[in-house]
């Protein structure tokens, strides 16, 4: 979120750190949506579990895409390859599989 928010895609106030180098107002924010969350559930694992997965999947593909970006970028010693190993962690994270239905 700092990161975001330094590019001005957040408020500004998601840049600030505490004392303790945490985010203040992210962990807060964060607490606040997961608290929500929780409240709109009711609390039932069943609602709550294929959320977390969504998340987990979404990220890592962000990060797989990022990463082919990152390579297509630097285009350094084996860059093709490891170009493709992202790519294909990118779509297998980020299709539904056909066998989880």
């Amino acid at each position: 979120m700092k990161l975001l928010a330094r590019d001005n895609y957040l408020p500004h106030v998601f840049a600030l750190k505490a004392d303790r180098q945490v985010h203040r107002h992210g962990v807060l924010a964060l607490a606040a949506v997961s608290a929500g969350l929780l409240v709109f559930s009711g609390g039932n694992t069943n609602t709550l579990v294929p959320l977390f997965a969504i998340g987990v999947f979404v990220g890592f593909t962000i990060a797989q895409v990022g990463m082919v970006r990152h390579w297509r970028g630097e285009r350094g010693k084996g860059w093709h390859g490891k170009t493709v190993l992202n790519g294909l962690g990118a779509v297998l994270t980020g299709c539904r599989p056909a066998w989880s239905q």
